[in-house]
């Protein structure tokens, strides 16, 4: 009884024959090599491909929203009447200062803020 309907077992045998010499072995090991550059190409142009889908998709979405952005740029300086962009003061690991911009332009200002903000009289007690 054949195990499936194209392969008998002559087939088999001879296949298995073919690869036990060295020339078979040599074959086979050229074709396992091939396949797994293969696979290897495929896997790594689809990581290509989708870093490329990546790159281009991100790059719409910044054309195709710069307007709200714009926007709200507009809308903060008339709004505030500060910097559209700040940096802040940010601390590292084993308490580290390291200043990422201007912050002082808002430290004067700060001050007044809270002071103009009335005090909640749930917070005198």
């Amino acid at each position: 009884m054949n195990r499936n309907s194209h392969e008998s077992d002559s087939e088999i045998a001879a296949y298995w024959a073919e690869a036990s010499t060295t020339s078979g072995r040599l074959r086979n090991n050229m074709r396992i090599r091939v396949k797994r550059l293969t696979w290897e190409a495929v896997v790594g142009g689809a990581s290509v491909l989708k870093r490329i889908f990546d790159i281009i998709v991100s790059g719409l979405a910044l054309i195709c929203l710069s307007p709200v952005f714009a926007a709200t740029a507009i809308l903060i300086e008339l709004e505030d009447r500060g910097p559209i962009l700040i940096c802040l003061l940010r601390l590292k690991r084993l308490i580290t200062v390291t200043e990422t911009g201007p912050s002082s332009l808002l430290a004067p200002d700060i001050a007044q803020r809270f002071l103009a903000v009335p005090m909640s009289p749930f917070l005198n007690n």
